[in-house]
């Protein structure tokens, strides 16, 4: 992989934009950006992106100032292969690690986002 390409050219926030929508199937673009813990402006930017690339549709709500999103087929398709690749590197860590050492990574991850919080 060349430095700074991204698998299935995704961001890890388009990839957690995609996750949201799909929970969801559609959803208001200011609900979804709270739910991000994101800027709308910043949020907005990223959903053009993903607009262009066919992997979301940004549709008015009924008094038009509301933006509804939702998956495409494209961009669910695209959800499937991420989340198939993704757990198949989770399978891969774990057999690398072992469950304890899975354990042991993830009580040092929740104590590092504790650590971020104080």
């Amino acid at each position: 992989m060349m430095k700074g390409s991204v698998p299935f050219g995704l961001k890890i926030t388009q990839l957690n934009t995609l996750v949201a929508i799909a929970k969801m199937r559609e959803v208001k673009l200011t609900l979804l950006s709270e739910i991000l813990h994101m800027d709308v402006s910043t949020l907005s930017r990223n959903v053009d992106r993903m607009r262009q690339r066919g992997w979301i549709t940004a549709n008015s709500g009924e008094d038009g100032r509301i933006i509804l999103l939702s998956l495409t087929e494209p961009g669910q398709e695209l959800l499937q292969s991420a989340t198939a690749a993704w757990q198949s590197a989770q399978e891969q860590v774990t057999l690398l690690l072992g469950l304890d050492g899975v354990a042991m990574l993830h009580q040092l991850t929740r104590s590092l986002g504790q650590n971020e919080r104080k």
